[in-house]
């Protein structure tokens, strides 16, 4: 999935993990493997931070929020840094983002 625009509008938009997606969480990095494709994916901890509130009916938005609270790092950097794991992450079929959370 390649997003189309200005992908700040996506914001208000919510992260939804694939089922093709097993997750291993450890102390500071997730790991994924994408089922379909056979390929693993690392996360450190920013990555797990956003992974942890995917499908937890928070918006982008809201996940930039969480990372400003947990880390040294701007609004502007937090929703930026954010929309680009989405971006990454939509791209690699590990993620949806969609408009409503059901």
């Amino acid at each position: 999935m390649t997003f189309r625009g200005n992908f700040m509008d996506l914001a208000s938009h919510y992260i939804k993990a694939s089922d093709e997606v097993i997750v291993k969480e450890m102390s500071s990095k997730t790991v994924l493997l994408n089922v379909e494709q056979g390929t693993y994916y690392s996360l450190n901890k920013t990555g797990t931070l956003i992974w942890s509130c995917s499908d937890k009916n928070k918006t982008i938005s809201d996940i930039a929020d969480e990372m400003v609270r947990c880390f040294s790092v701007t609004r502007e950097n937090a929703l930026a840094d954010t929309l680009a794991l989405a971006q990454e992450l939509a791209q690699e079929g590990l993620i949806e983002v969609v408009e409503n959370p059901a």
